[in-house]
Order: structure tokens, then C-alpha cells, then sequence
């Protein structure tokens, strides 16, 4: 019929929904709450304390929400209308789709006081416990997570502004997420993206802010992040898996933060490929494994570090850690590489650093291969207190007047090796043990 066309055309061309719409929430000028997935109904609107059920939200219903803010409230409760939605909400229908008009003008919210620090589960805007569940179109704008996910539950969350306090969107305790195209600014003290026991993919995101805890957190055992294209701008920290989490990065660029990369723990693994780190500012950090975790980067580019010999470095690996880099630039005044762990560089520029590969202490193991070392203020290679230091296919030039390998009490060898213009070629002492094979050095201004 005529009046059946024109419905399903509005709701195609507002909601992208045609014949699926079962009820679209009008805003009445008050507050108006929508409460998902009690035991009798699934949505119910609530205006002042008179309750009206609207809907029941059956397997594969959408709800759309009108343009406004909505109020989520003090209990299990979501405001939604026209306007703003203060909401704590349970979604535990399979196949449920609840869409915001756009982000522009339509937002969740809530009133209540913040949550404790540090305790994710119970206090998200939409809670989600139910498989197949979609998520569109919405501003988040609270001091509390905007969505969690549970055990039992997956969802999908897409073209979504997170513009809050505290954190974005969490799967938990073996609950599945995949947020696409996400834009977060001002969240701090939790991950604005995390795994905690379940496992995310994030895809086409920009995340913002210069006071985050850490913009994507995988925390223990069974949890996983996957990221693809993600821009992240002054944050605290940028990635971080700890406690055996995995976190695996494509294509991400990280402007300016305290610590882009952070593997903690046994089992806590990065892998990271076409990633592009600038702007770390002195006494930081950029990339740092400790406590027996693994990174992994393949084609990084670090550029515009400062600082100072002795300060933190641009690729930091603690003792029984391990870091690789296959394919990476490493551009900037600070410190380049401090290794009192594994590490293994492979096609790797370093330029213009203070000591460009620093390796600490009897645990440090290093493997360089076709690796070019050159300008700023420090050595080449450095080793120290019995740490072991292998290199192939080496190029080290323009170091003046520092030496281009420094070994002290530690062992060094090197096969197929270019030594320019520096200090010296190799200064040994201290019972360094030091091995040249097939090596060139020339222009030092002491002997070489």
C-alpha cells in the first residue's frame, strides 16, 4: 500500500532500515528513558513516573532513536528521545539494532556520579549480553564507559563519537566487539578501547586526547585487540598489553605520546606493522617491553624524538624481554635503542640519535643485521658489563668524536662491516671481547 512505501522510504532514508523499524522514540520535550532487556519488556518509555511499554524488542527488532539527548538515569534505564539519553541499559535480545539519527544529534548520557576507577562490567551506558547486537549513529557523553560487553554477548559498534571522562568501548570476560569508525576524544583513566578477557577489532578510528591512562588496553590471558587504521594524537600512552594479552596493529600513526607501545608480562605480545610514531617528547619511552613481554614492528618510522644522552629511549626492552624491528627509520635527537633484553634489528636506519644502540647488562643479546647507523651525538653501537652484541652487514658513519663501537667488559662481533668517520672505529677495554671480520674503517680522527 501507499502508506507502507512511504513509511519504509522514511525509514530507509532516516535510519537505512526500510521494514525492520519496530518503533522509532519521538522526543516529547522531557526527559524520556528507555529501559532494554528487563524480564517482561524490552523497551519502555518511561515520563515522570508513569511507564508506557512501547515495544517488545524480539529478536532482530530496531530501535531508532529520534534526534536529541537522552538522559540513561539512576537504575537499568535508558533515556531516549529527541534530545539527550541518560542511560544504563541491558541489551540481552539477540539481533537487536539500536541507531541514533547520526552523531550529530543524538546523544547518550548520563547523570549518575562516575564509577570507581578501574572497574569496567557494570556501570556502561549499554550493556550488552546478547549475540548479534548492532550499535550506530551515537554520541556517548558521560563519565561512565559507553559500552561493555559481556560474556555471551557480540556486537558491532559503528560511526560513533565517544566524548567523555572516563572509557569508550570494552569487551569483557569472553564477549566479542567490532568498532568501526570511531572518533574519541577527552577519555581518561581507562583505555577508551579494551579487552579484558574478550577480544576486539577496532577499524577506522581517530583517538585523541592529552590526559588518556592509555587509548587501547588487551589485559590478560584470552584477550586481543585487533587495530586497522587508527590515527591517535596526544595521548598518555597508546597501546598497552599486559598480563598475556595480544594486540595486533595495522596501519597506525601516533602523534605525540608518552609512551606509544607498552608490553607488560609473560605472554603480553605486540605486533605492529606499517606504524608511524612522532614527536616523543624527552624522558619517554616510545616503545617499551618489560617483565617477559614480546613486540614485534615491521616498517616503523620514529621521527622528531628529543632529548639527551642517558635519557630514556625511542625502543626500550627490559631484561628477559624480547623486541624485534624488521624495516624501520629512527630519526631524532634522543636515545635510540636501550636493550638490556633480546632484540633483534634487521633493514633498520638510525639517524641523528644520542648513542643510536645502547646494549645494558649480561641479559642484553642483540642481533643487528643491515643496519646504518649515522650522525648526532653518541656512539654507534655501545655495550656494557658482559652484555653480547652480534652485526652483519653494519654502516656506521659520521659520529664525530665518538667512536663508532664502544665495548666495555662486553662481547661484540662483527662480520661485513663500513666504519666512517668518527672517533674511532672500535674502542674495546675492560675484558671486552671484540671480533672484526671483514670490516673497512677510515677517516677516524684517532687511530682507527
Amino acid at each position: 500500500p501507499p502508506a507502507l512505501r512511504r513509511r519504509q522510504h522514511r525509514e530507509y532514508r532516516e535510519h537505512g532500515v526500510a521494514g525492520r523499524v519496530r518503533h522509532v522514540l519521538e522526543h516529547r520535550g522531557q526527559v524520556e528513558r528507555l529501559e532494554l532487556g528487563t524480564r517482561r519488556v524490552v523497551a519502555v518509555a518511561v515520563h515522570t513516573d508513569d511507564r508506557e511499554a512501547l515495544a517488545a524488542a524480539v529478536e532482530g527488532t530496531t530501535i531508532a532513536l529520534a534526534p536529541g539527548r537522552y538522559d540513561t538515569g539512576q537504575g537499568p534505564e535508558v533515556a531516549i528521545a529527541p534530545g539527550t539519553f541518560d542511560t544504563l541499559s541491558h541489551l540481552t535480545q539477540p539481533g537487536v539494532r539500536l541507531r541514533g539519527t547520526s552523531v550529530a544529534n543524538t546523544t547518550l548520557y548520563s547523570n549518575r556520579p562516575p564509577v570507581p576507577e578501574g572497574s569496567p562490567g557494570d556501570t556502561a551506558m549499554l550493556v550488552v549480553e546478547a549475540e548479534g547486537v548492532e550499535i550506530t549513529d551515537l554520541r556517548f557523553d558521560s563519565a561512565h564507559p559507553a559500552v561493555d560487553i559481556l560474556s555471551g554477548g557480540d556486537a558491532t559498534v559503528r560511526r560513533v563519537v565517544l566524548d567523555g571522562t572516563l572509557s569508550g568501548l570494552a569487551a569483557l570476560a569472553g564477549g566479542a566487539g567490532v568498532f568501526e569508525d570511531i572518533l574519541a576524544a577527552g577519555w581518561t583513566r581507562l583505555p577508551v578501547v579494551l579487552a579484558l578477557g574478550g577480544s576486539v577489532t577496532l577499524r577506522r578510528a581517530v583517538l585523541r586526547d592529552d590526559g588518556m591512562a592509555s587509548t587501547i588496553g588487551s589485559d590478560g590471558a584470552g584477550s586481543s585487540i585487533s587495530v586497522e587504521d587508527l590515527a591517535v594524537l596526544d595521548a598518555s600512552s597508546a597501546f598497552i598489553a599486559a598480563n598475556g594479552g595480544e594486540l595486533d596493529a595495522t596501519r597506525v600513526a601516533i602523534d605525540a605520546p608518552r609512551s606509544a607501545l607498552f608490553a607488560d608480562g609473560a605472554g603480553a605480545h605486540i605486533h605492529a606493522r606499517w606504524l608511524h610514531i612522532s614527536r616523543i617528547p624527552p624522558t619517554t619511552t616510545g616503545v617499551f617491553v618489560r617483565s617477559g613481554g614480546t613486540i614485534e614492528l615491521e616498517d616503523l618510522v620514529a621521527a622528531g624524538v628529543s632529548g639527551s644522552p642517558g635519557e630514556i629511549s625511542i625502543l626500550g626492552i627490559s631484561a628477559g624481554s624480547t623486541l624485534s624491528v624488521s624495516r624501520g627509520v629512527l630519526a631524532g635527537a634522543g636515545p635510540g635503542v636501550v636493550a638490556e633484553g633480546t632484540v633483534l634489528l634487521s633493514d633498520v636506519i638510525g639517524v641523528g640519535a644520542n648513542n643510536h644502540f645502547e646494549a645494558r647488562g649480561a641479559a642484553a643479546h642483540a642481533t643487528l643485521v643491515r643496519v646504518e647507523l649515522s650522525g648526532g651525538i653518541g656512539f654507534g653501537i655501545y655495550a656494557d658489563s658482559s652484555a653480547s652484541v652480534s652485526a652483519s652487514d653494519l654502516w656506521i658513519h659520521d659520529l664525530a668524536p665518538y667512536s663508532a663501537i664502544y665495548a666495555w667488559g662486553a662481547s661484540v662481533r662483527v662480520e661485513r662491516a663500513a666504519l666512517e668517520r668518527g672517533q674511532s672505529g672500535l674502542y674495546a677495554y675492560a675484558g671486552a671481547e671484540a671480533t672484526l671480520t671483514d670490516a673497512v674503517i677510515r677517516d677516524m680522527t684517532e687511530s682507527d
